[in-house]
């Protein structure tokens, strides 16, 4: 079962949750509760007292710039330090990141950083922390090992790179998203199948799903990849075209254009089903 983005979960919690009285709330919660492993329950108990006690307050405190730019600093020197050592026994050589795995935590904590400054309205802030981790996990040793954020959890890697797209789009002039969403998404790409370039790059609506928030100029940047991508140099080109033309055209657009393409861009005769309006 593929996973839901951050929006579709959150209507459904909306649509389970609407008019519940608290009573029958707090019976859902003690049953979660059971549902818990018991070396989890003081876990799950740890963060329902988080919650309880400082409602939203994880989104409403803004980040710490300069800190965080400390922490990036000595933690991509931290990468580097491993990556140029010899290596030795005190690794597990089936951990998936080799020498680096150990650094792994704080990776993801960083990335859930940059995630917290694109809530509070800090785009920038969290384009520039997402690109400092993705040169980061460029990082390699002469053993072929890389801190790579698939091998730990693919899933919520391709999370945070849609975040850094939304991010990337959110900072760039109209005139320039799309070449600048290209670029971006090219970088941030996954090992995948070419015949599945949506198992390569982020989609058009992981971009748009994986937060709450609707995107500012969304429509206008669906419009602008259907001008600018009439003749797609890539698999990642056709693929956006294809998805921005079912978001904006529907099934007459997909149809139109590909009777204009022939048998140049075969997978728009596929393309009968609209895709999902965001």
């Amino acid at each position: 079962m593929p996973p839901l983005n951050r929006q579709t979960f959150h209507a459904e919690m909306q649509a389970l949750l609407a008019d519940r009285p608290a009573e029958d709330l707090r019976r859902l919660l003690i049953a979660l509760a059971e549902e818990e492993h018991p070396r989890q329950r003081q876990a799950f108990l740890d963060r329902l007292r988080h919650h309880c006690a400082e409602p939203g307050a994880a989104d409403a405190l803004p980040a710490d710039l300069r800190a965080l730019g400390v922490r990036l600093q000595r933690l991509q020197a931290e990468l580097h330090e491993i990556a140029e050592a010899e290596l030795q026994d005190w690794w597990d050589d089936e951990e998936a990141c080799g020498p680096f795995q150990a650094l792994m935590p704080e990776v993801f904590d960083l990335l859930e950083e940059a995630a917290a400054c694109l809530r509070q309205g800090n785009a920038q802030a969290a384009r520039d922390t997402y690109a400092a981790i993705w040169q980061m996990v460029d990082i390699e040793n002469d053993y072929g090992h890389c801190p790579c954020l698939e091998e730990v959890d693919d899933v919520v890697a391709r999370e945070h790179a849609a975040r850094y797209l939304r991010a990337v789009l959110l900072t760039t002039p109209p005139g320039q998203q799309v070449a600048t969403m290209l670029q971006a998404a090219g970088e941030v790409r996954f090992s995948g199948l070419v015949s599945r370039p949506e198992s390569l790059y982020c989609t058009l609506r992981e971009i748009a799903g994986v937060e709450l928030e609707p995107l500012t100029g969304w429509e206008g940047f669906l419009d602008a990849l259907v001008q600018g991508l009439g003749n797609p140099r890539s698999s990642l080109e056709a693929m956006w075209l294809r998805e921005a033309l079912a978001c904006r055209q529907g099934i007459d657009g997909i149809a139109r254009m590909a009777r204009q393409a022939g048998v140049g861009m075969p997978r728009l005769w596929l393309d009968w089903v609209p895709y999902p309006s965001t």
